[in-house]
């Protein structure tokens, strides 16, 4: 029996994820898999102004609410 992953039910609509969801390097990787694809979607901030409001946060944001730092801007 496989175990499936939860996958955040906003996926297709969400702006980070859109932005960031293919990026290759393990940062964003774990990122994603955490938050958009793993069980922390409720600590996401994406998630919790979706649920709230109907609305996503600009997609240069953290789902932990902070800034895309420029080094992570440049990860791949």
């Amino acid at each position: 029996m496989t175990k499936e992953t939860p996958i955040c039910e906003f996926i297709d609509e969400c702006t980070f994820y859109d932005r960031f969801g293919d990026r290759q390097s393990n940062v964003w990787k774990a990122i994603i898999n955490m938050y958009c694809r793993g069980h922390s979607r409720h600590l996401c901030e994406f998630y919790l102004k979706k649920k709230e409001t109907g609305v996503f946060f600009v997609p240069n944001i953290m789902p932990n609410g902070s800034p895309v730092s420029l080094v992570y801007q440049h990860l791949p």
